[in-house]
């Protein structure tokens, strides 16, 4: 049985509602569950913000880090110019590392829907399924 069954009074078996139907029940329309193209959340958009800042200074810090490892390397061990350019490219290779990194969950956030479209659409999916079976 259905979590969105309802008992009928005259036959006492459940009668079927879809997901549509027990949405706008609950006073959730249509167009209400739908992303419109365009327009995103407040939330995402200043998550995406905080995100690509972050990135920008995971990246300026890696750099920034490896020539100051790399200074300290010179000055202890008296290889001038070949510790800095180590760290600096130890650096820079971590900053690829991290924009690849935000690329991928940005590439995964983007896939995602809203929250509660797929589940409703998965359930008209099923009861279609379930009309054309019993037809």
């Amino acid at each position: 049985m259905s979590v969105f069954a309802k008992t009928s009074p005259a036959s006492e078996k459940p009668a079927e509602v879809s997901a549509s139907a027990f949405l706008a029940s609950a006073g959730v329309s249509s167009a209400a569950r739908e992303p419109v193209k365009g327009r995103t959340p407040k939330w995402r958009k200043n998550r995406d913000r905080l995100d690509g800042m972050s990135l920008s200074i995971e990246m300026a810090g890696s750099v920034v880090l490896g020539w100051y490892l790399g200074k300290l390397f010179d000055e202890y061990f008296v290889t001038s110019p070949w510790g800095m350019l180590f760290f600096v490219l130890a650096g820079c290779i971590a900053a690829g590392k991290a924009v690849m990194r935000f690329y991928r969950q940005a590439r995964k956030v983007m896939a995602q829907k809203e929250p509660g479209v797929e589940i409703a659409e998965s359930m008209d999916a099923a009861r279609s399924k379930r009309i054309e079976a019993a037809s």
